[in-house]
């Protein structure tokens, strides 16, 4: 009997509900096209830590959810614990392959250079080119890649208390947040919004010290005020996120950076932040968290932040020639 029969029927025996059974199908059935699951051990098991690693950086990548991995590692699991048992297989190869937790575990922010060598591997030069610079400004802002390739005109305002560019939207959750951009990161919005959307006498607009952001609190105000139009487009259509994916994942390789994605962005920012002192709850607000303790994981990345901290603790006068 062929194995992924043996296996249907251990599971049978197990009582396993029959919504599981086909779940579980379709993962191994997907797999298998990719690779022999019965061959040896010692090809099989380098495959199956790289399946695992995959499933991580799409986790991490927003494009399939927790359960999704639990479900491909429970299969797998399921699925050679029948095969030893029934000495059909000489060793379980998913021993030691972790699901994922409940928790996310803790954040993989970007190190400066490498943050530094994706941005430079960018050609603003480019009507292209300086869309995807906006892109990583943004995810460099906490965005999420989802949030910044569907990102609307209706969604950014000029702020006069800010003095800034700022994005106001919905994030997950129906949560509402609002991002203040950086000038390094606004001015190339500015002008990726003015060439795309601007009328053709816009460059009378560039006035004053900061003429990109003053030109496009004009457009925002007097021509895109209430229009829901896509911030970005790729051939001439709204970018999607896997598209935005896919534009990331070529700087990636250009950067150096095999194993990036673009969350880590929003990490790097996260992490950024607090290293620099800037309270929690601020840090919350911006990666716009409904928890805390999301927060807090953050901490944890954090070096040095305590030494720091503490350095800046006042000291107790002391008498002079008193032991401390």
């Amino acid at each position: 009997m062929h194995a992924m029969e043996r296996w249907e029927r251990w599971l049978r025996d197990a009582e396993a509900s029959s919504r599981t059974l086909e779940s579980y199908k379709q993962v191994l059935t997907r797999i298998s096209e990719q690779t022999n699951l019965t061959a040896d051990p010692a090809t099989v098991r380098p495959f199956l830590v790289d399946y695992r690693n995959k499933l991580q950086r799409r986790y991490e990548n927003e494009e399939i959810s927790r359960s999704t991995i639990r479900l491909h590692i429970a299969a797998l699991k399921s699925f050679y614990r029948c095969l030893v048992e029934q000495s059909l297989y000489p060793e379980n190869p998913m021993e030691g392959i972790q699901s994922i937790g409940g928790d996310r575990g803790l954040p993989r922010p970007l190190g400066k250079g490498a943050v530094g060598a994706l941005f430079n591997a960018v050609d603003p030069s480019t009507p292209e080119g300086l869309r995807d610079l906006c892109l990583l400004w943004l995810c460099y802002h906490s965005l999420r890649n989802s949030e910044a390739a569907t990102l609307k005109t209706s969604d950014i305002q000029f702020s006069q208390e800010e003095d800034s560019l700022v994005l106001r939207f919905y994030a997950k959750g129906k949560k509402e947040r609002l991002v203040v951009l950086i000038d390094e990161a606004a001015e190339p919005l500015a002008k990726h919004l003015l060439q795309q959307y601007g009328p053709p006498h816009w460059k009378e607009w560039l006035v004053g010290e900061r003429p990109w952001i003053n030109a496009v609190a004009v457009l925002l105000e007097k021509h895109l005020e209430k229009r829901y139009l896509p911030v970005f487009l790729h051939n001439n259509r709204p970018l999607t996120k896997r598209e935005f994916n896919r534009i990331f994942q070529r700087y990636r390789e250009k950067a150096g950076l095999t194993d990036a994605v673009p969350h880590q962005l929003r990490h790097t920012c996260a992490t950024n932040l607090l290293d620099n002192e800037v309270d929690i709850r601020v840090v919350q607000e911006i990666l716009g968290h409904a928890d805390i303790r999301q927060t807090q994981r953050y901490t944890q990345v954090s070096t040095g932040r305590r030494a720091k901290a503490m350095r800046r603790l006042s000291l107790p006068a002391l008498r002079e020639g008193a032991e401390p």
